[in-house]
């Protein structure tokens, strides 16, 4: 064998019987119908033939022989398999993008059957900025990890791949896969309201700073305030007050809120948002003097009726439970202990006599 297109027949020569052998017929045959598919002429002196334009992965017979001045010789008859086609390129595909990598795999192409059967080997490579491409994997494995990446980034790849038996397929024509948009750093700290007028705030928060060189990309700031009722009942809908790039700005509402602040990096049209920043309430002024004047009169209230109860106390105390009244009581309990000791020995004494 040879190639998945081409056999490379060899034999050894015969006994010429006296007469010198001047050359060799080699027949091909179709294995599955008979038909002759090739006759080559080859001279004597070499004893091997490369056979090519054959179709891959199909069974063909040969016989050999050789002519003299005499006749023609015995035909010697063999078998031959041509090589399965290379496997075609897979197709490849981007599973998990990132700011800085991108997760890749592919899947061999053909029938489920080959692919449990057939050991592939893959090569991947990428291409470079001078527009050549370079390995970056190869390997049994149907995934690859391509790191250190730029963000917002065009790559693009080919791969292909080989089987022991029908060696090296063709290359796949080139892949492109975008890495992700880095988002830009989380404001730290919580926003700082300060109320300048009853129901008006002046909310404030840190700068984010970030270094690029990209003159189309631009950092805005957005604040989204949210009832502050709705964190009883889980049901935060957060709706965006301003966006700009100014790190201040004055909020009117006559009702207790909720702030927070993202930001929000926008480069060559395409917008990434950092996480919120932490949450900072604003309650104006007058959502809280009523309710503090109600507990306040409350307490009074609370205070008068704790003083008169106690003082009925002790009034109760002091003229009903005095030292002389106890006395009064005890002296009366034991006249009447001694009146009644006084009738038992009385009546004791009248049955005697």
């Amino acid at each position: 064998m040879y190639s998945c297109r081409q056999l490379q027949a060899s034999w050894r020569a015969p006994c010429c019987n006296g007469s010198e052998i001047f050359e060799y017929n080699i027949c091909v045959l179709d294995d599955s119908s008979g038909n002759e598919v090739r006759m080559i002429q080859q001279e004597a002196s070499v004893c091997e033939c490369v056979i090519d334009s054959l179709e891959a992965g199909h069974t063909y017979r040969l016989s050999v022989y050789g002519v003299n001045a005499i006749g023609i010789g015995d035909p010697s008859w063999t078998t031959a398999t041509t090589l399965a086609p290379p496997p075609q390129p897979p197709s490849l595909l981007c599973s998990e993008a990132g700011p800085n990598y991108l997760k890749l795999k592919w899947k061999p192409n053909g029938n489920s059957s080959a692919l449990t059967t057939t050991q592939y080997y893959y090569y991947l490579e990428k291409e470079n900025d001078n527009g050549k491409f370079s390995p970056i994997y190869e390997g049994d494995n149907r995934y690859a990890k391509v790191r250190n990446l730029n963000e917002s980034t065009k790559y693009r790849f080919r791969i292909r791949c080989s089987s022991r038996v029908s060696g090296a397929g063709p290359w796949s024509s080139p892949f492109e896969f975008s890495t992700e948009q880095l988002p830009p750093p989380t404001i730290r700290s919580a926003p700082t309201v300060t109320e300048v007028a009853s129901g008006s705030f002046q909310v404030e928060w840190s700068p984010v700073r970030i270094s690029s060189a990209n003159s189309k990309e631009s950092l805005l700031y957005r604040l989204q305030v949210a009832s502050r009722s709705s964190v009883e009942r889980s049901n935060n809908i957060w709706k965006t007050a301003y966006e700009g790039m100014s790190t201040s700005y004055s909020l009117s509402t006559s009702e207790s809120v909720q702030l927070r602040v993202q930001c929000v990096r926008i480069r060559d049209g395409i917008e990434s948002v950092s996480a919120p920043s932490a949450i900072q309430f604003a309650t104006p002024s007058l959502a809280v003097i009523p309710r503090k004047k109600t507990l306040e009169v409350t307490e009074q209230e609370m205070l008068a009726i704790r003083a008169q109860d106690i003082s009925n106390v002790q009034w109760i105390q002091y003229h009903i439970l005095s030292d002389k009244h106890y006395a009064f009581v005890i002296l009366l309990l034991f006249a009447g202990i001694a009146f009644g000791v006084a009738l038992i020995l009385d009546a004791l004494l009248f049955e005697q006599s």
